[in-house]
């Protein structure tokens, strides 16, 4: 906190019998910003994967994480699993990080993190036509596991 006080002085049009000069003080209180600061690991993880953040924010007394997904938390280093989404792409989500100090006085900081998302793991066509390519065997096997 950093305090400066002022003086200002003013006239105003009176007559000759009456003081013109009035002095008046003020004293403006300039209060600390928060800095909002911090990581998070694993990056490029798989969708349903925990991320874990970790909060580096100086000069907060709260915290208020938004997570680009719908979610958020008020936890200062929160953990978070992002939804499961199939494709074979990543799914990049901006999370805010909003610290606030005791007295009212905001800082925020923005990220991007990038999950991956998962395969389709169903098959389209079930009823599949297999040929053989061998000869003298009319035994397939098809295995499918998780």
């Amino acid at each position: 906190m950093r305090i400066f006080e002022s003086f200002f002085s003013s006239s105003s049009c009176a007559s000759e019998d009456f003081d013109t000069t009035a002095i008046s003080s003020i004293k403006i209180i300039v209060l600390d910003k928060p800095t909002a600061k911090f990581a998070f690991s694993p990056n490029n993880a798989c969708a349903g994967t925990q991320i874990n953040f970790t909060n580096s924010s100086s000069g907060g007394s709260s915290y208020l994480w938004i997570f680009g997904d719908g979610s958020t938390s008020t936890t200062q280093d929160p953990t978070h699993i992002y939804p499961i989404i199939t494709g074979s792409g990543n799914t990049n989500y901006n999370v805010k990080l909003i610290v606030t100090n005791a007295s009212g006085c905001k800082d925020t900081v923005n990220k991007t993190i990038s999950v991956k998302q998962l395969p389709d793991p169903s098959i389209a066509d079930y009823n599949s036509q297999f040929t053989n390519c061998t000869s003298g065997s009319n035994n397939f096997s098809l295995t499918i596991t998780n």
